[in-house]
């Protein structure tokens, strides 16, 4: 008799101990999610941060001679890929158009 009581008090204590464990370990699991959430979250802000940057700089006028060289660049980078566009929309170009990245005129 004196077994079965000790074994009833024994009981809830152990499984007391064994939750507490397994609390401890969740939240110590939890933590450490979190953290590298919050690192990929710092490294995206970054990068947010570097494109918002460069579009900003990005706010000199060219005119169509310096859009065409940078053409001309990628185009020869990329010689396989590009097919002629023949339409008189591309011809029509005026040499003379400036063109502000920033505000679009």
């Amino acid at each position: 008799m004196n077994e079965i009581v000790g074994i009833l008090l024994i009981l809830p204590i152990a499984v007391a101990i064994i939750f507490c464990i397994y609390f401890i370990f969740k939240v110590i699991q939890f933590v450490l999610v979190s953290v590298k959430l919050y690192k990929k979250m710092v490294k995206r802000q970054d990068a947010m941060i570097k494109i918002l940057l460069d579009i900003r700089d990005q706010t000199k006028q060219f005119t169509q001679e310096d859009l065409d060289n940078e053409t001309e660049e990628v185009l020869e980078e990329n010689s396989d890929e590009y097919q002629p566009d023949n339409s008189t929309e591309a011809n029509k170009i005026d040499e003379s158009i400036t063109f502000c990245y920033h505000c679009g005129n």
